[in-house]
């Protein structure tokens, strides 16, 4: 089962679950497999006993799920205005490539690239730049066009 925490008091040791079949569950923190504490919103694979939810693990498919920072838009216009010196890079995290485009700024390919990009981030949706971002943890994260 799936589902999302809706609550968790650290003082009771106890919180709720709502699953995707419309259900509430409440479980313990011995339930809780997870090395964060339960928060509100985290998305949540779990079994059942009756209205206990146990063995409550991530949701492997939630990797999208938790909200980045940075804006799709923001992204976007950096990288059509700035995009030669690679300060999209910079403010999404991936500084390697940040330094790369500023080493490489007199051959107008990072401004390309950065105008490609641009415009795609620009026309995606906020759920493909949440997966996008995911890959591109790191200095040289993995960047796809």
């Amino acid at each position: 089962m799936r589902g999302t925490v809706l609550s968790f008091s650290i003082q009771s040791n106890q919180g709720f679950i709502s699953g995707d079949d419309g259900k509430r569950y409440n479980f313990l923190g011995s339930d809780w497999n997870l090395s964060n504490t339960p928060t509100q919103g985290v998305r949540v694979d779990f079994d059942v006993d009756g209205n206990h939810a146990i063995s409550i693990y991530e949701d492997p498919n939630a990797a999208v799920a938790t909200q980045t920072t940075k804006s799709r838009t923001t992204t976007g216009i950096l990288a059509l205005l700035l995009g030669g010196l690679g300060i999209h890079f910079f403010y999404l995290g991936t500084w390697g490539w940040g330094l790369v485009s500023v080493l490489f700024c007199w051959t107008y390919i990072p401004a390309i690239a950065g105008l490609i990009l641009g415009i795609r981030y620009l026309s995606m949706t906020d759920q493909a730049f949440e997966r996008k971002i995911k890959k591109m943890q790191g200095a040289f994260g993995i960047i796809e066009l």
